[in-house]
């Protein structure tokens, strides 16, 4: 059976569809349950082609995880779906940063900015871009503050190039070429917790 292009956008509407919880899309209902950065950012550019609303919604959920300094942190967690990923915000304890959000939980990390390219296609896909206006007014000054974060405190030497602290902000978590730098730190193991698998 070969599949068409738009056999391929369909499937990849419903499974948009399946995984929508209201606010944000879940990257896989019961593996990945609360709401991802990148997977977010790249879920609105994908709304940004049919669905201007939910592509602004997505991204409005994230920001509400935004940092004070800027930081926009790789899981803004559902308080609905504790419990069923882990690390959970118990593992992160991200609320004992001063910087951190004090009424949303998240994790202590980030990852790559794709959000204003998001945002930019959110109004250039817009059938009536003007609709886009208020969102734009609201999320302009944020993304401006995550760009600052990663200047400010992701750039030690000042060139312009920022650099990660975990595997996992680059988007790239499993891959192989983490083994032999994760390898060469000589960490004792009673000092790494249990890892879990929920």
């Amino acid at each position: 059976m070969s599949y068409t292009v738009k056999d391929h956008i369909k499937k990849a509407k419903r499974v948009l569809e399946k995984n929508w919880t209201g606010s944000y899309t879940m990257p896989a209902s019961s593996l990945y349950p609360h709401q991802w950065n990148w997977d977010s950012g790249f879920i609105a550019i994908g709304y940004s082609h049919y669905d201007t609303r939910r592509a602004i919604t997505e991204l409005t959920s994230l920001f509400k995880g935004q940092w004070k300094n800027g930081m926009l942190p790789h899981i803004v967690f559902n308080k609905d779906k504790l419990g069923h990923y882990f690390p959970e915000p118990d593992f992160w304890q991200a609320h004992l940063a001063e910087d951190s959000p004090e009424d949303v939980l998240t994790s202590g990390i980030t990852m790559p900015p794709v959000h204003a390219l998001a945002v930019l296609k959110i109004y250039e896909r817009a059938k009536k871009p003007e609709e886009t206006l208020d969102f734009l007014r609201w999320i302009y000054p944020k993304l401006i503050k995550m760009h600052r974060y990663f200047y400010h405190y992701r750039d030690p030497e000042g060139v312009g190039l920022a650099c990660i602290r975990h595997p996992w902000e680059s988007g790239m978590d499993n891959s192989p070429m983490w083994e032999k730098v994760m390898k060469s730190w000589d960490i004792p193991k009673k000092e790494i917790p249990a890892y879990e698998r929920l």
